[in-house]
């Protein structure tokens, strides 16, 4: 295991015991969101599958959108989002920041298990196989 995924793991359980602290103060429509939040990156997944295509490759169409949703800028953003303008179906207004949570787990999860970007071609960029 490389430093870099260790720290990565580090920051998933950090935002594990966050997620959880989230779902238990804020109830189900929280942890519905937080679900929601963990499972959304991986929707660019659903376009870039193709025939002949090799075992885990995407699509080229797919890649660009599956690099931008696995990047910590989309999350930032919902956090930053969520406390200037906050949605207010929760008490508190804390969706997004939640939304955000769940994609900021979801991608260090990723990370911590060495999982990186995609390449040009459509494979999977992992810490075993690059520098």
């Amino acid at each position: 295991m490389k430093p870099s995924q260790i720290v990565y793991a580090i920051i998933a359980l950090a935002l594990l015991g966050l997620a959880i602290a989230g779902g238990i103060a804020y109830g189900w429509i929280a942890t519905g969101i937080l679900v929601v939040g963990v499972i959304v990156p991986d929707l660019a997944l659903v376009g870039g599958f193709a025939p002949g295509l090799e075992k885990g490759q995407l699509a080229r169409r797919a890649v660009v959108p599956y690099n931008i949703l696995h990047s910590y800028y989309v999350p930032l953003a919902l956090l930053l989002l969520g406390l200037v303008a906050p949605v207010v179906w929760l008490p508190t207004a804390v969706e997004l920041p939640l939304l955000a949570l769940g994609w900021a787990l979801h991608i260090s999860t990723d990370r911590a298990v060495g999982y990186r970007f995609r390449t040009w071609d459509g494979l999977q960029r992992t810490a075993f196989t690059f520098a």
